[in-house]
């Protein structure tokens, strides 16, 4: 709880920090005269984002052979987003399991779990790599620092090419692993296994892959649609063709274990995002907190009665 507590506190110091740094009076006129009926419409697509990623997790669990009614599944997922957003790196999305325990056996949910954030992670990985490529043919980084967009397009294309290898050759990318890890008198770490372990109950998992990836990028239209209603609530119109490409990277900005869920740092990164489409700091703070605060109250609203019966 002490840990929990101390790092809501440099989230919050974080946010705080960018509202006094960019014009507070005019992030909260900018929040306070906003279109309700753009804010209705973000919230409603929102809603179908949820059902995108809610017919994905089925999708995964009727591969294992396991069923769950859609509203439930709906709910449950919501409960499991719900206390990924209380936690670090949002981690309490592999509490889903347990929230769906009266339909599946808990080793299966978590399989299906890991799988879907495999996606996640993959997708993320698949949209911002074409968005860093989009960005550079469009003279929208600035060369002077060329090099370290150089090393940031190595990492890039490590994980990227080590997701696919996870795929391609499963057991023999995780033996690598663990023998680097011993090398380096590391010990490995466990979730090679877990992650072996629940691949091994996924049938036929390269069309599974492929199926789920569709319907991942699909989601991020949707949520990239969102954004660009919250955007117009306010006056503000960014390319939505490039939102598609370029959310993803700030919400990898919600992994850094520092604050709960990312806050601050998803904030900041959204601000700066669309910063680059001539939107004011302070405009891109305000979207970002419009932005959380829609889907938080969606999180409460749907998942919360899931989310208390852990």
């Amino acid at each position: 709880m002490v840990k929990r507590l101390i790092k809501f506190g440099i989230g919050l110091g974080i946010l705080l920090y960018l509202i006094y740094s960019f014009d507070f009076r005019a992030i909260i006129n900018a929040i306070s005269h906003t279109d309700p009926i753009f804010i209705m419409l973000s919230l409603m697509v929102y809603s179908f984002t949820f059902l995108i990623l809610t017919i994905r997790w089925r999708i995964i669990l009727s591969n294992m052979g396991i069923t769950i009614p859609l509203y439930p599944a709906y709910r449950i997922l919501a409960g499991g987003i719900l206390l990924s957003d209380l936690t670090p790196s949002r981690l309490g999305e592999f509490a889903r399991p347990y929230l769906a325990r009266r339909y599946i056996d808990t080793a299966s949910g978590f399989a299906s779990v890991v799988f879907d954030k495999y996606v996640d992670v993959s997708t993320i990985l698949f949209l911002s790599g074409l968005g860093y490529v989009l960005f550079y043919f469009n003279r929208m980084i600035n060369m002077d620092f060329s090099y370290i967009y150089i090393w940031f397009s190595i990492l890039l294309l490590m994980f990227f090419f080590g997701s696919i290898s996870l795929w391609i050759r499963r057991r023999q990318t995780i033996d690598f692993l663990r023998n680097i890890f011993i090398s380096l008198h590391v010990s490995h770490f466990k979730i090679l296994t877990t992650f072996d372990e629940s691949m091994g109950r996924i049938n036929n998992p390269i069309k599974l892959f492929v199926l789920c990836l569709s319907l991942t990028i699909l989601s991020w239209a949707t949520q990239a649609l969102r954004i660009t209603l919250i955007a117009s609530a306010i006056g503000y119109s960014p390319p939505f063709a490039f939102l598609i490409l370029l959310l993803p990277i700030t919400a990898a900005l919600s992994l850094i274990p520092v604050s709960i869920s990312g806050l601050g740092f998803v904030e900041a990164g959204v601000a700066a995002l669309l910063s680059l489409f001539g939107i004011p700091l302070y405009a891109g703070i305000s979207i970002a907190l419009l932005d959380r605060g829609i889907t938080f109250l969606f999180h409460v609203t749907i998942g919360s009665k899931y989310a208390m019966d852990l």
